[in-house]
């Protein structure tokens, strides 16, 4: 079993669970009690390509190893997911939206916990939700963050965004490092590619990590979804674009790491992801 499958399933069950669904195995097959309406499609298609991974997780097989291990923190009150990356002891912070102390200390605990050496600060896409954080975490690491060039008129915004949505924020600083298409961010033995997949936002950016299949999307690609368009610089053509010309070409098994909501997987959304066009097929 790889890793990526079953780090995909784990998070399956636990999203099922926190819906009220039960799922066990009976000899070899998958038996589940939900309420009505819990499982869409999607869903149900996810639980379909996993059911070999779902099996042996709750037979309490132990998953295998990997040389990037991914945390996400669940921040802010738009449930924003911060990423905690780390391979050899070296880690990479993704999108720090921790808005209170409580967030930012759960973090930094992590980090100590498991006596990581921060080595960059990443920032996907310059949306409030995403950059609660990076001012403390700057400080903090005395370390600069890095963005694409093109969303860094979205940080003097910042005041404004928060605004909108009843909150209050401190300006991030100047970025101190501009990603584009093809740059290569590493840490310890993990190689990420940056991906420019404009469309939520004029500089979102995706991390590709090949070897380890997985692909960190900000706000571009959600399961079942795309992100909203609706922001100053947000254009629902790009977006598609984007996530038809430089997503869907990645390996069907790659596990998606979204800004919100649960994981996916590259083959899983070309399937069911109504914004998909349908003619698009991802690699095998």
């Amino acid at each position: 079993m790889s890793l990526r499958r079953h780090l995909l399933a784990s998070e399956l069950l636990n999203d099922l669970s926190q819906n009220g669904v039960t799922l066990w195995s009976e000899d070899d097959r998958l038996r589940y009690r939900a309420p009505e309406g819990t499982l869409t499609p999607a869903t149900r298609a996810m639980m379909a390509e996993l059911k070999v991974e779902l099996l042996a997780i709750l037979r309490d097989r132990p998953p295998p190893q990997t040389s990037c291990v991914v945390r996400s923190f669940l921040v802010n009150p738009f449930r924003q997911k911060c990423y905690v990356c780390h391979s050899e002891g070296e880690a990479v912070i993704v999108d720090p939206g921790c808005a209170s102390e409580a967030e930012r200390q759960m973090v930094l605990d992590y980090i100590t916990a498991n006596q990581l050496s921060v080595v960059r600060l990443l920032l996907t896409h310059g949306h409030v939700d995403h950059f609660f954080g990076c001012g403390f975490f700057a400080r903090h690491f005395d370390k600069p963050f890095e963005m694409h060039a093109d969303d860094v008129w979205l940080l003097k915004t910042a005041e404004v965004q928060a605004n909108m949505v009843g909150a209050t924020v401190e300006p991030p600083p100047p970025p101190g490092g501009f990603l584009q298409h093809g740059d290569v961010v590493s840490f310890g033995k993990v190689r990420w590619e940056v991906l420019h997949c404009p469309g939520h936002s004029p500089g979102s950016i995706c991390f590709h990590d090949a070897e380890n299949g997985l692909l960190v999307t900000g706000d571009v690609l959600f399961r079942g979804a795309v992100g909203y368009i609706t922001m100053p610089g947000g254009s629902l053509a790009q977006l598609l674009d984007s996530v038809k010309d430089k997503l869907l070409p990645l390996p069907a098994d790659t596990i998606v790491y979204p800004g919100h909501g649960p994981l996916t997987t590259i083959g899983v959304e070309q399937k069911t992801n109504s914004w998909v066009p349908q003619s698009c097929e991802p690699a095998r």
